[in-house]
């Protein structure tokens, strides 16, 4: 099956030794799950590049598998950082956009992912033999959200960080409320000693800025 490099880049595994089961990347029919216990993350697999860029028709076939239901393959954090990290440069090659990536189990609990790109192409061999996760759908909420609304990637990020260095560290927390039916947030920093609170407030992205 085709992965890409962010889902083996970008996670939330926890760092935590002593719980192992949370210091990896699952991928199952969903895409790559990550959690620290705190946080979920779900990056979905990428889209199946074109015919012509496989090698033969079993490479093409082993892409377009998808892990079935009820199975998954799990690879530590720290493999997911080594095949990122190996992934072609720009420098070498003459289409950095036609890179693919390919993850296939394999018998001795391990799995293969593969790096192509043109006549390149590269191997990892990775242990898998643990597949303990935490049933992570458990928590994923089936209703219906009880109120939505869409912000500006850059600028929320943003406004955390100023938020952050403007309260100089006396905050750990931050307070999100909405206001209206516009759904106008205000972020209220929380701190456990007498500093007064940083207020920011960012408006939401209206349906005809999408």
């Amino acid at each position: 099956m085709i992965i890409s490099k962010e889902q083996l880049q970008f996670h939330v595994c926890s760092g935590d030794s002593s719980r192992p089961e949370i210091c990896k990347i699952c991928f199952d029919k969903s895409g790559a799950i990550s959690t620290d216990g705190v946080r979920l993350l779900v990056v979905p697999y990428p889209k199946l590049p074109d015919d012509e860029l496989f090698e033969s028709e079993q490479t093409k076939a082993d892409a377009k598998y998808e892990i079935p239901d009820g199975e998954r393959a799990c690879i530590s954090s720290e493999n997911s950082r080594h095949v990122a990290s190996n992934f072609f440069k720009d420098s070498e090659v003459k289409n950095p956009d036609q890179t693919f990536a390919a993850m296939e189990k394999c018998e001795n609990e391990s799995v293969k992912i593969s790096l192509t790109n043109g006549d390149l192409h590269k191997e990892f061999l990775i242990d898998a033999s643990s597949q303990t996760f935490p049933e992570y759908r458990q928590i994923i909420p089936r209703s219906e959200p009880t109120f939505e609304t869409m912000f500006d990637t850059s600028l929320l990020i943003d406004l955390l960080r100023k938020i952050k260095g403007a309260d100089a560290g006396n905050s750990k927390y931050v307070k999100i409320r909405f206001h209206g039916e516009a759904g106008l947030a205000e972020l209220v920093t929380v701190s456990e000693s007498d500093h007064e609170p940083i207020r920011a407030f960012i408006m939401p992205v209206r349906n005809n800025e999408e």
